[in-house]
């Protein structure tokens, strides 16, 4: 569904910080909302539709609902990250009146953004 940016709305489930071990592996776990990482050091590989990406500090990642996800951490630089999960609707007023809450499916946003 298209949306407007003005008319977004969130619900935050909750934030969380990912451990910075060294060769640290993970799944995404919950992927029935939109998810947000942002990178705040070190280096990775996310492993997703079948590819590999290379991450680092002051890099955001967006994962929409249903996205599969692998996550390693460099031996050497282990990541250091925030993980957002949320869900996210398309909420108009019409003169005095509210719309019904429209689910946003995916964002118009790009997989990864780096400083």
């Amino acid at each position: 569904m298209d949306y407007d940016l003005g008319n977004l709305v969130v619900h935050i489930h909750w934030v969380i910080a990912k451990p910075a071990l060294p060769g640290w592996e993970d799944i995404r776990q919950t992927v029935s909302g939109h998810t947000f990482y942002y990178i705040y050091s070190g280096k990775g590989v996310f492993r997703c539709e079948d590819r590999d990406v290379e991450v680092s500090g002051g890099t955001v990642v967006y994962l929409w609902p249903g996205l599969s996800l692998h996550m390693k951490s460099s031996e050497a630089f282990p990541l250091r990250m925030t993980m957002l999960l949320f869900d996210c609707a398309s909420l108009r007023k019409i003169e005095d009146e509210w719309s019904t809450p429209e689910p946003v499916e995916r964002m118009r946003m790009p997989f990864l953004l780096s400083q």
